[in-house]
Parts: structure tokens; sequence; C-alpha cells
């Protein structure tokens, strides 16, 4: 019974190293890990060398209420450089964040959602869409500023309607 539970467990704890990613013990890994140093803190360097941010830039352009165009959008990214104390031992960013991966930091991604750029005369009401405030009578100087049926918005003013 004790032989039988035994290798059951030495099967369950090779199968478990098996699948776990080898880390190498080298100096790599010793300053992601940052146990011999006390002025700093590498394990929160990992943790910032992680976080990326990403910023589109989208711009819309509205040439007529059914002609929208949206032009191709830029994307920032926005990385962190590895620290200075752990950029000889590591000699890049792959053994940078393999280190840091086996220190136990994750990747966070942040993405920034852009409010898109209107034209001259076009504000953003709903829906991340730009509308002409000028002339639209939904919303004429101002998002859901209706004109009444028998006027008609014009520079951004309801006035009287033209036949």
């Amino acid at each position: 019974m004790y032989f039988t539970t035994a290798l059951a467990l030495l099967g369950l704890f090779q199968a478990a190293t098996a699948a776990a990613p080898a880390c190498a013990a080298d100096n790599c890994l010793r300053a992601a890990r940052g146990k011999a140093i006390a002025t700093r803190s590498p394990a929160s360097h990992c943790s910032s060398y992680f976080k990326v941010t990403v910023t589109p830039v989208t711009t819309i352009h509205v040439i007529s209420p059914t002609n929208i165009e949206v032009l191709v959008n830029q994307v920032t990214i926005t990385a962190s450089n590895i620290p200075a104390y752990a950029a000889a031992p590591c000699s890049g960013p792959v053994r940078y964040s393999s280190a840091c991966s086996c220190a136990g930091a994750t990747l966070v991604t942040t993405t920034i959602i852009p409010t898109p750029t209107c034209n001259l005369g076009q504000i953003v009401c709903s829906g991340d869409i730009c509308q002409d405030v000028l002339s639209n009578d939904d919303n004429c100087g101002s998002c859901g500023k209706v004109c009444p049926p028998d006027k008609r918005c014009g520079n951004g003013q309801c006035t009287d309607a033209y036949i």
C-alpha cells in the first residue's frame, strides 16, 4: 500500500516538474529576485517592466451625415527599460523577461481608449461619433439640443426654416 502511494506521489511530482518551465538559476534571475538588495525592490521593477501601455490614435472626419471617414489608427506602445542593475547580468529583454517570469511577475497591458478628434464645428455627442453642431437639427449648437419642427439649425442656432 505504501509503495503504491509513494509511486503515485512520485508520478505526480514528476508530471508537475516536467510541465513547469525551467528557470535558469543564474545572475539574471538573482538580479530579478533581488534577495540581496536592500535599497531597491527588483520585484517591483519586474512588475513595472511588464506593464505596457497601448495608446491608439483615431481621427474621425464627418464629411456628411452619411459619409464618415475613420483614419487608420496609429498605436504607441510604451514599455519600461531594464533596470541598470540587471542590464549586465541579463544581457537583453528576452533574458530579463524570462527571469522576471520566473520571479513571479506577470504581464499587465493597459489600453487607453482615445476620444475621437473631430473637425471644426463638430463634437462627440455619444457613441464616439462626431456630430455637426452647426447644421444638425438634432444637435444644434450642443449635443441633444433639438430644433422645433418649424426651425432648422444654422450656424449652431435654431432659426426659421427656409422653404
